[in-house]
């Protein structure tokens, strides 16, 4: 992905407005890429599929309660997908949208099925394939 974005200039670019909660300050930057993609997908059959490659840049100010200060956290991740996203805006809120449902998902299956007490062995897919 690096490659990528070092090649190609960006189509839409959205700064975020430092948000505050839970003692994290978080700045949030994301840039959306559409052009010539085809040329750094290797694989064929993927490529018909991947039409955008959105790209979010975190800041986040974390509040040690131990020491009393904020340790910056630095952090890129890249999306990718199968549809036209030409306004880095939106494409923000879905990235935000997505991990909000995803984290609410994971609280109601931890707190409800109790996953997290699960004593299944994580290499139990090696033995039933045995």
């Amino acid at each position: 992905m690096q490659c990528l974005i070092k090649t190609l200039t960006p189509c839409d670019s959205y700064q975020q407005k430092a948000q505050s909660a839970h003692g994290r300050i978080t700045n949030r930057t994301t840039t959306i890429y559409q052009r010539s993609l085809n040329d750094f997908i290797l694989d064929d059959d993927w490529a018909s599929y991947i039409k955008t490659v959105v790209q979010v840049q975190r800041s986040t100010d974390v509040f040690d309660t131990k020491t009393k200060q904020y340790i910056n956290r630095q952090e890129t991740a890249f999306y990718l997908s199968n549809h036209n996203l030409e306004n880095a805006e939106i494409s923000s809120r879905y990235v935000v949208q997505h991990w909000g449902i995803e984290n609410k998902n994971h609280y109601v299956r931890d707190v409800s099925l109790h996953e997290d007490a699960s004593r299944i062995s994580p290499n139990i897919a090696s033995y039933m394939s045995k």
